[in-house]
């Protein structure tokens, strides 16, 4: 178990500065600009409220009914 530890605290340790030889941050940035689908960055620095805000907003934003469709119970928003 200690062995596993340490390997992981290494690992965690080179995530921001290593390069393709191991999962980091470079390679999730690559892997990421090659996605088609929107991606929502959110920094764990911010609030609760802020960080459930950008998500709400962003939700609303790509679940928007097409204009001029006809709005359901369902797809209303809440409130």
């Amino acid at each position: 178990m200690a062995a596993a530890s340490a390997e992981f605290l290494r690992w965690a340790e080179a995530y921001d500065s290593a390069g393709p030889e191991q999962r980091s941050l470079a390679g999730h940035e690559t892997w990421l600009k090659s996605q088609t689908a929107p991606v929502l960055r959110l920094d764990s620095s911010a609030s609760l409220q802020d960080l459930a805000t950008a998500i709400l907003d962003r939700l609303r934003t790509h679940t928007a009914p097409a204009a001029g469709a006809k709005r359901t119970p369902h797809t209303d928003d809440a409130g």
